[in-house]
């Protein structure tokens, strides 16, 4: 008798993390390996870099553009923390190419683009996605801020994909995340972050024909200054990046 209770509880301390996988995949709406590895990067935010996050995206949130300010590659981890869905980032295309890092991106639904800022085939993919009722992430800058600026020009990609998608645009300001210049830099110190969520812009489209360049720069300056707004940097004028835009 002793024996068969021994054994039944090892099997159940066995399954216990199964259990727990799939209970939290049903209870957040992510797949069982999508919840593992959202459940990784949980451990990275609260225990290396203490992320705190100011507000999440309801969970019926579907069909969006989340954009921030951009200092290390742990931004997108700590903005994933404050959204039940996967966020199909749009990242440049050699990450892609990195073995596993690629794969996993690609599962999570990331849109290769080229670092030259006129990739049209990333533009129709992102668009797709929105459409589809996908969660995107971009950042504007395009590249890691290393300057002593609170964010370099940005192009005005981000309103035309939400324009002809017929999705808002979610800022986020985020706090402390200058944690190394390298992709890998944040993954070996300690660190606090903290992410805040604004509100949702609507893009105002026209009824018919295209947007005016004016509207779409109007459009970015607004959504850029949202970000800045959060943190308190009321006085941050946007600039835009020109035609011949290239990522340090």
């Amino acid at each position: 008798m002793q024996d068969t209770l021994a054994q039944t509880f090892v099997i159940i301390m066995a399954l216990a993390p199964v259990w727990l996988i799939l209970l939290a995949s049903r209870c957040i709406g992510l797949t069982p390996l999508q919840t593992i590895l959202w459940a990784i990067s949980a451990m990275f935010c609260l225990f290396l870099w203490r992320g705190r996050l100011h507000g999440r995206l309801p969970r019926t949130t579907r069909g969006a553009i989340l954009i921030a300010n951009h200092r290390s590659s742990a931004d997108s981890l700590i903005i994933q923390m404050a959204c039940f869905r996967p966020i199909g980032w749009l990242i440049a295309a050699e990450y892609m190419q990195i073995p596993v890092l690629g794969k996993m991106m690609r599962y999570l639904g990331a849109i290769p683009a080229g670092r030259s800022g006129n990739d049209t085939k990333a533009t129709r993919n992102a668009i797709a996605h929105c459409r589809n009722g996908g969660m995107l992430g971009l950042f504007p800058e395009g590249r890691l801020n290393k300057t002593d600026e609170f964010m370099q020009s940005v192009r005005p990609g981000l309103v035309l994909i939400a324009a002809r998608a017929g999705v808002p645009i979610i800022p986020f300001h985020i706090e402390g995340g200058s944690l190394g210049t390298k992709a890998y830099s944040p993954f070996l110190r300690r660190g606090r972050i903290t992410a805040i969520l604004g509100s949702p812009i609507h893009i105002e489209k026209p009824v018919d024909g295209p947007m005016e360049k004016s509207e779409i720069i109007k459009w970015t300056r607004k959504c850029v200054s949202a970000i800045a707004e959060l943190g308190g940097h009321d006085d941050f004028e946007v600039s835009i990046a020109g035609r011949k835009w290239r990522p340090d």
